[in-house]
C-alpha cells in the first residue's frame, strides 16, 4: 500500500509543486519571525519546516509578530498583525511603536493601523512597544509601552490589508517598569496577562499580572517567579488552551556581563500554581518571543535570528533543539508566531490547510518514512491508535475517494 500511495504523490507532484513555488497563502504550523531589519528583504520571514518559504518585504524593523484568531478563538490563523518597536522619542523619526497588518494569502501587502508618539491617540506619553496580542474574540489587542511603562488595550477591527483598524481602548500607566521589553497574552476576551517586571524587589524579580478590561482589576496571580539580570531583558508569555490545556508558559531572558540567562517558568492556569521551572543557557541564544504551535511544541525566537523548539512533555534544563538558523544573524531583537488552527483535528489533512486532498499524500508520506514534521498532533494517525504507520494508509486513501476521515 506505501507503494501505491507514493505512486498516486508522484502522480500528483507537478500540481503540488506550482501550488508551492510562490509559497502560498499561510497554513497551519507556518511562523512568522520579524527579525526587526532595515533591509526590506531580511525584516519578515515566513518559516516552513525550519526553512524561509517567504518574505513580507513591504516594512523595516517589524519585531513582534501575531496571527490574529479569525477563524475562532485562539485559532492563531487569520491575519498577520506585525509591531515595529519604534524610534527613539525624543530623536527617531518618526517617533514610537508602529503597529502594521500583514497579509496572509501568500501575497506581499501591508497596512499601516497605528503609530504610538501621543498624537494619533491621547495617550500619556510617545513610547516604543512590545509585547503584541490578540483577544479570543479578536476584538481586542494588547501590548506594552517600552518607555512608557504603559499597558495599553486598543479596540480591533480585523481585516486583511486595507481593511483593518484600530482604535484606543484603554492606557494603564505606570503598570511597570520602562526599559524592559514585556510580553502579553489574553485568558479570555476580557483578560490580559502581562508578565513584566516587579521593581519593589531587589535584585528585581517578575510577576504574572492580570488586567480585567471590563473593570480595570489589576491581580497579580503569580508573585516573584524569578530573579533577573540586569541587561538586555526582555519577557513573553504564552497561553493556548486548545493545544496545551490549563497551562501558561512564561520565558525571562537576559544578556548581562557577556552571560545569557533564559528561564521557562510553567504555571498551572487554574490554581496559578509554579509548576516548574527550566534554564536554556547553554542550549540557544538569549531568548526573546515564544509561541506555542499546533505541532505541541513551544517555538522560542531568540537573538542572532534564531528559533528554537521546547517540547513541553519533556522539559528538561538545555534541552532545546534547533529549528531555524537565519542568515540574518545581525537581528537582535526579533518575535515570531506560530499559525493556527484551533479547533477539531483532522488527521487526513496533514499539512494543515483545512481541506483533504492530493496536497496532502506528500506530507503523509514524509511521516510515514519518518522525514517529516506533523503539523498538528493527529497529523497522519488516521486511525487513532497513537502512530503513524501504514495502518492508516487505507483510511487516508478512502478520505481521498470522498470518505470520511
Amino acid at each position: 500500500m506505501k507503494r501505491s500511495l507514493l505512486a498516486l504523490a508522484l502522480t500528483l507532484a507537478p500540481a503540488a509543486a506550482l501550488a508551492q513555488d510562490a509559497g502560498g497563502p499561510i497554513v497551519a504550523g507556518d511562523a512568522a519571525f520579524g527579525l526587526s531589519r532595515s533591509v526590506l528583504a531580511d525584516t519578515a520571514h515566513r518559516i516552513r519546516a525550519g526553512a524561509v518559504l517567504g518574505k513580507w518585504q513591504q516594512e523595516p524593523f517589524l519585531q513582534s509578530m501575531e496571527f490574529d484568531n479569525a477563524d475562532g478563538p485562539f485559532s492563531h490563523s487569520g491575519n498577520l498583525l506585525a509591531l515595529d518597536f519604534g524610534s527613539n522619542c525624543s530623536t527617531g523619526t518618526p517617533p514610537g511603536g508602529e503597529i502594521y497588518v500583514l497579509s496572509t494569502d501568500g501575497t506581499d501587502q501591508r497596512q499601516f493601523l497605528t503609530r504610538f508618539d501621543d498624537v494619533e491617540f491621547d495617550i500619556s506619553a510617545c513610547t516604543r512597544t512590545g509585547g503584541l496580542s490578540v483577544s479570543p474574540d479578536n476584538t481586542k489587542l494588547a501590548l506594552i509601552g517600552y518607555d512608557s511603562g504603559s499597558l495599553f488595550v486598543m479596540n480591533y477591527t480585523a481585516g486583511a490589508p486595507g481593511s483593518a483598524a484600530v482604535s484606543l481602548n484603554a492606557e494603564v500607566p505606570f503598570f511597570c517598569p520602562g526599559a524592559t521589553t514585556q510580553g502579553t497574552a489574553w485568558l479570555d476576551d476580557d483578560t490580559v496577562l502581562c508578565c513584566i517586571l516587579d521593581p519593589f524587589f531587589t535584585p528585581e524579580r517578575f510577576d504574572l499580572v492580570t488586567y480585567r478590561v471590563s473593570d480595570g482589576a489589576i491581580t497579580t496571580v503569580v508573585d516573584d517567579a524569578v530573579a533577573v539580570g540586569t541587561a538586555s531583558r526582555f519577557t513573553d508569555v504564552e497561553y493556548n488552551p486548545c493545544i496545551v490545556d490549563d497551562t501558561v508558559y512564561a520565558i525571562y531572558s537576559s544578556f548581562t556581563a557577556g552571560v545569557t540567562t533564559n528561564t521557562l517558568t510553567v504555571v498551572q492556569k487554574s490554581t496559578w500554581t509554579v509548576t516548574g521551572q527550566y534554564t536554556y543557557n547553554t542550549s540557544m541564544n538569549t531568548g526573546r518571543e515564544i509561541a506555542l504551535g499546533p505541532d505541541g511544541l513551544l517555538y522560542v525566537a531568540q537573538f542572532s535570528g534564531r528559533i528554537d523548539t521546547v517540547d513541553p512533555a519533556a522539559l528538561a534544563n538545555d534541552t532545546s533543539v534547533d529549528y531555524h538558523v537565519s542568515t540574518v544573524t545581525a537581528a537582535s531583537f526579533v518575535g515570531l508566531d506560530v499559525a493556527g488552527p484551533c479547533g477539531a483535528c483532522i488527521p487526513c489533512d496533514t499539512n494543515c490547510d483545512g481541506s483533504v486532498n492530493g496536497f496532502d499524500i506528500d506530507p503523509l508520506v514524509g511521516l510515514l518514512t519518518g522525514g517529516g514534521t506533523p503539523c498538528s498532533p493527529c497529523a497522519g494517525d488516521v486511525n487513532g491508535d497513537g502512530s503513524v504507520n501504514g495502518f492508516d494508509v487505507d483510511g487516508f486513501v478512502a478520505a481521498l475517494s470522498g470518505g470520511g476521515c
